[in-house]
C-alpha cells in the first residue's frame, strides 16, 4: 500500500490533496457510522426482546395473583363454614350435657 502511494504521490497535484483527504475521511466516517448502526440495532433488538419477556412475565404474575386471591377467598369461606359448624356442634354438645 505504501509503495503504491509513493509511486502515485509525485503525479498528484498539491491542490488535490485536500480533496483526497476529505474523500478518505468520508469513507472512514461512513464505515464508523455503519458499525455504530449495527451495534445500536443489536442493542435495540435485545432491549425489545427483554421488554417482551418482561411483559409476558408480568401478565403471568397478574394471572397467578388473581388465582391466589380466589383461593384465599375460597379458604376464607370454608373457614367461616367450619366455624359455624363448630359453633353448632358446641351448642349440641352443651344441650347433651344438660340432659
Amino acid at each position: 500500500m505504501e509503495q503504491l502511494i509513493s509511486l502515485i504521490a509525485p503525479y498528484i497535484p498539491v491542490a488535490c490533496w485536500p480533496l483526497i483527504l476529505v474523500i478518505g475521511l468520508y469513507f472512514v466516517i461512513n464505515t464508523q457510522r455503519k458499525n455504530t448502526k449495527q451495534t445500536r440495532d443489536k442493542d435495540s433488538l435485545e432491549l425489545h426482546d427483554k421488554i417482551l419477556k418482561h411483559d409476558f412475565e408480568i401478565s403471568n404474575l397478574k394471572g397467578q395473583s388473581v388465582a391466589h386471591d380466589q383461593l384465599i377467598n375460597d379458604l376464607r369461606d370454608q373457614i367461616a363454614l367450619l366455624n359455624t359448624n363448630i359453633a353448632r356442634l358446641s351448642v349440641i354438645l352443651d344441650r347433651m350435657e344438660k340432659e
